[in-house]
């Protein structure tokens, strides 16, 4: 009997949900569209635009709306809405879901404008929607980035500081390297911290591609801290500087700087996006 209480209960409980997409009064008219319809972004007794399940922005018109279009304004109305498609499908690779439904409900805005003949109102939220993308794939690269930057300086200096602070057996050589080369890599990580606020990288590059990219960034600050190590020891760099008594504190702070000259390395990330991009290039300043 409770069993059966349960089950009544819930139907009645399915019959009061409300359907994520509510379409009121206009059910009769669109309501086919409620099987693939995420959000309703504006919906009217002539015209439906709404954001599917997969993301994609969806539209429909009555035959009578259509017929009541001026045929002199046809031709612009359709480019308008050819952009408005074209802007919709720029690339949103590594957004979340929040901020990609941002995206589409600024660009079906758009797609209202054109239904609604106000082209110029069109092109100007077309405008909006491609700033705020902008905007958000910049951010999310910086994110990336920075993570990746400094996770791997982060385990790259501890294992030197493991090894130094638990007189690990090493070649003394070797330690010495291993030391100038976290100096090093530190600079590097300063340096890209430093100048996080001015890169202007897009997110649909990809996860790999900005792990690589700053993975490469502090091995280039490694070699630099190195060769300026070798140098050193060499008699051939900074002679006059380095003395006796406080040798290691220069050139620690040598090899500090010399990681720093990671940032004059050509980007990998700019690089790709200047060779693939369907959109205005981003670039690293």
């Amino acid at each position: 009997r409770k069993k059966a209480e349960w089950r009544s209960n819930r139907m009645i409980f399915k019959k009061k949900e409300i359907h994520p997409c509510d379409f009121g009064q206009y059910d009769k008219a669109w309501g086919h569209h409620k099987v693939s319809c995420k959000k309703i972004i504006r919906i009217t007794e002539n015209y439906i635009v709404y954001i599917d399940n997969r993301n994609n922005i969806d539209w429909e018109t009555t035959e009578a709306y259509d017929a009541s279009i001026p045929r002199e304004i046809n031709g612009d109305r359709e480019k308008a809405l050819s952009q408005c498609l074209i802007a919709e499908h720029k690339p949103t690779e590594g957004l979340s879901e929040a901020s990609i439904l941002s995206f589409k409900t600024i660009a079906g805005e758009a797609i209202v404008n054109c239904l609604e003949n106000n082209l110029d109102g069109s092109t100007d939220i077309l405008k909006q929607a491609d700033e705020f993308r902008l905007d958000r794939v910049v951010e999310k690269s910086r994110e990336w980035y920075l993570s990746f930057t400094v996770i791997i300086s982060s385990i790259s200096i501890l294992f030197s500081i493991l090894i130094t602070s638990k007189n690990i057996p090493v070649w003394e050589g070797v330690l010495e390297n291993i030391n100038i080369g976290a100096w090093a890599i530190a600079g590097a990580c300063l340096s890209i911290i430093l100048r996080s606020g001015n890169m202007q990288n897009a997110s649909y590059a990809g996860m790999k591609l900005h792990f690589i990219e700053s993975g490469c960034r502090l091995i280039g600050g490694f070699i630099s801290g190195q060769i300026v190590y070798l140098g050193i020891k060499s008699g051939i760099l900074f002679t006059s500087l380095v003395d006796a008594n406080h040798s290691q504190y220069i050139i620690s702070f040598l090899a500090l700087l010399a990681g720093a000259s990671e940032r004059f390395a050509p980007s990998i990330i700019t690089k790709i996006e200047d060779s693939t991009s369907i959109t205005e290039p981003i670039k690293e300043n």
